[in-house]
C-alpha cells in the first residue's frame, strides 16, 4: 500500500511539473518599433537617417524555464522605420515566463555597394559655407541592447498580453566625439561627385576622413536603449 502510494504521488508529481514545463513553452506576442534619439547634441545638423537591418536576434533568461534565443534572419533587408512605428516583419513570438533579461541584438546589412546606415546632415564651417556632411557604414556592425523593465528586476510576459519593445538608437551620441575643429578640417568633396546637395561634401566613410570614421564606429554601441511596454 505504502509502494502505491509512494508511486501515485510520485505520479501526481510529474503530472504537475509536465503542466508547468508545457505552461512556460506557451509563446508570448512580441512587436518591435525603432525611434531615434538626439538628446546629446552634435556640431551636425541631421536631416536624414537610414539603417537597413539584415538580422534581429532576441534572448533571455527567466526564474523558471530554460533561456531563450531566437534570430530573424532577413531574406530581403530591411529599411527600419525610426519613427516608432511597428513593422511585422520583425514579430517574434517567445515562450511566456517571469523573466529577468531580455537582450535584444541586430545587425546592419553587409553591403559593398549601398550603406546599411546612412545619415545626412549639414555644418557651418567656422571659415567657410554650409556644407553636406554623409556619413556611411558598410560593413557589419552587431549591436546589443539590454531591455528595461521600468525600473523593476523582472516582467512577466502572459500567454495572452501582446509587448512591444521599443529601441532607440541615439545618434546624437554616436557623433558627439566629431568636433567642429574634427569638420573645419576635415577633407572636402568639391562638386560632390553625385553626393549631397551643396557645392561640397564632408563624406564620413571608411575610405573618406577614417579618423572620424573610427570615431562615429567606437560610439556605435553607446547610449542605445530599449525598453518593453
Amino acid at each position: 500500500m505504502i509502494k502505491m502510494k509512494t508511486i501515485l504521488l510520485l505520479g501526481l508529481i510529474l503530472s504537475v511539473l509536465s503542466c508547468e514545463k508545457n505552461e512556460l513553452k506557451k509563446p508570448t506576442k512580441i512587436t518591435f518599433e525603432f525611434n531615434t534619439d538626439q538628446s546629446i547634441s552634435t556640431v551636425i545638423d541631421i536631416n536624414t537617417i537610414e539603417f537597413t537591418l539584415s538580422e534581429l536576434n532576441i534572448s533571455g533568461k527567466r526564474i523558471k524555464g530554460d533561456p531563450i534565443n531566437f534570430t530573424r534572419s532577413l531574406t530581403t533587408p530591411l529599411q527600419l522605420n525610426l519613427n516608432g512605428v511597428s513593422q511585422p516583419e520583425l514579430d517574434f513570438d517567445i515562450p511566456q515566463g517571469d523573466y529577468t533579461e531580455l537582450l535584444v541584438s541586430f545587425k546592419n546589412e553587409t553591403n559593398n555597394t549601398t550603406p546599411s546606415i546612412f545619415i545626412n546632415g549639414n555644418y557651418k564651417l567656422t571659415l567657410g559655407p554650409i556644407v553636406d556632411v554623409i556619413i556611411e557604414l558598410n560593413s557589419e556592425h552587431i549591436f546589443s541592447v539590454p531591455t528595461n523593465f521600468n525600473g523593476k528586476n523582472s516582467i512577466t510576459l502572459e500567454k495572452s498580453t501582446k509587448k512591444k519593445i521599443i529601441t532607440t538608437l541615439n545618434y546624437g551620441y554616436w557623433l558627439s566625439s566629431i568636433s567642429s575643429t574634427d569638420l573645419d578640417n576635415a577633407d572636402l568633396t568639391i562638386g560632390n561627385s553625385g553626393q549631397g546637395l551643396g557645392n561640397s561634401t564632408i563624406l564620413i566613410n571608411s575610405t573618406n576622413n577614417i579618423d572620424l570614421f573610427n570615431k562615429f564606429v567606437a560610439n556605435l554601441n553607446g547610449n542605445n536603449s530599449a525598453k518593453i511596454e
